[in-house]
C-alpha cells in the first residue's frame, strides 16, 4: 500500500528569500561583465527626461536620507557595492566630480553589501557623500539600473535626464548644462 505525501510546501518568506539572493547573483555577475563596463562606454547617457522614484533610507552613518530634500539642484546618484571592483576603480572620478560641482548634491546607493565593508569603502575611497545602505536591492530596480556601476543624474526638477553604466565619462558635460 502506498502513502500520499503531502507536497513540500512553499512559505513566503522562502520566496523572499531566494528572490533576495537571485538578485545579488545576478548583480555580482553582472558587475564588471557588461560590455559597457569592460570598455568603458556609457549607454545611454543623456535620456529624455522621466521622472524619478522617491529614493528614501538610512545612510552608512545611520542618518536620514531624501532625494526630495534636494529637489532645485540636479542630484547624481551612484549606485555601487564595496564588492564590485569597477566601483572601487572609478570611485576616485567620482569623488573629483563632487569636488568639481558644489551645487550637485551626490548621493551614493550601497547596493547588497555587508555594512562594516560598505564603511570601509567610503573610509578607503575618500567618499564624501551620503549613501543609502540598500540591502533589499530596491533602489536599482526602481531607477532600471542594469549592472553596477551606475550613476544616475536627475534634474532639478527630480527627473532622470541621464543613466551612465560603467563609467562616469560625459557627466561633467551634461552637470554643465543642467547648470548653466
Amino acid at each position: 500500500r502506498h502513502e500520499k505525501r503531502s507536497p513540500a510546501r512553499i512559505t513566503r518568506p522562502m520566496i523572499r528569500g531566494g528572490t533576495a539572493w537571485a538578485m545579488v547573483l545576478l548583480l555580482l555577475a553582472a558587475c564588471g561583465s557588461q560590455p559597457q563596463v569592460r570598455s568603458g562606454t556609457n549607454t545611454p547617457g543623456s535620456v529624455a527626461p522621466s521622472p524619478a522614484p522617491h529614493l528614501v533610507g538610512v545612510g552608512l552613518n545611520r542618518e536620514h536620507l531624501d532625494i526630495a530634500s534636494y529637489r532645485g539642484h540636479p542630484v547624481v546618484i551612484y549606485f555601487w557595492g564595496s564588492w564590485c571592483d569597477p566601483c572601487r576603480a572609478e570611485q576616485p572620478d567620482l569623488n573629483a566630480l563632487a569636488a568639481r560641482y558644489p551645487n550637485v548634491h551626490f548621493i551614493g546607493d550601497d547596493v547588497v553589501d555587508v555594512l562594516v565593508n560598505a564603511r570601509s569603502y567610503v573610509l578607503d575611497l575618500k567618499v564624501r557623500y551620503p549613501s543609502v545602505v540598500d540591502s533589499s536591492n530596491v533602489n536599482p530596480q526602481a531607477f532600471q539600473v542594469p549592472a553596477v556601476p551606475t550613476t544616475v543624474v536627475l534634474n532639478g526638477k527630480g527627473a532622470i535626464v541621464g543613466r551612465y553604466v560603467g563609467t562616469v565619462s560625459g557627466i561633467s558635460k551634461q552637470l554643465d548644462l543642467l547648470l548653466s
